[in-house]
């Protein structure tokens, strides 16, 4: 063997071998008869703590957002009586659909109507 073997051989025996105090430690856990005298150990946190604390978070945010965010408003009002269509607009304007013709005040725009849809 040549001296570099020899020196990383020393080394590593060196860094194998445990320390006295982490064996005398180790032996007076060990032979203690009495659980008191054994040293307490640190209670490990769980690892999802974390994780759960996170998405219950999210979802809390998630609710607020789905009860305070701001509704829009809406620009008219829809009756359907019989087979007549009476739509109000907030503005005053009121158009009349029996399904052929339509009476309402005079236009100023256009309106896009959607009847039977899901609120």
């Amino acid at each position: 063997m040549d001296i570099g073997t020899d020196e990383r051989l020393r080394h590593l025996r060196e860094s194998l071998e445990p320390r006295p105090e982490s064996v005398e430690r180790i032996v007076r856990g060990a032979l203690a008869e009495e659980p008191e005298e054994r040293p307490a150990r640190r209670p490990r946190r769980p690892r999802l703590l974390p994780a759960v604390a996170g998405a219950s978070a999210l979802l809390l945010l998630g609710a607020l957002f789905l009860v305070f965010a701001p509704r829009p408003r809406a620009s008219a009002s829809i009756e359907n009586v019989g087979e007549v269509l009476i739509v109000r607009h907030l503005e005053g304007r009121v158009l009349i659909h029996n399904g052929e013709a339509a009476k309402s005040s005079p236009p100023s725009g256009s309106m896009i109507l959607i009847h039977g849809g899901q609120r």
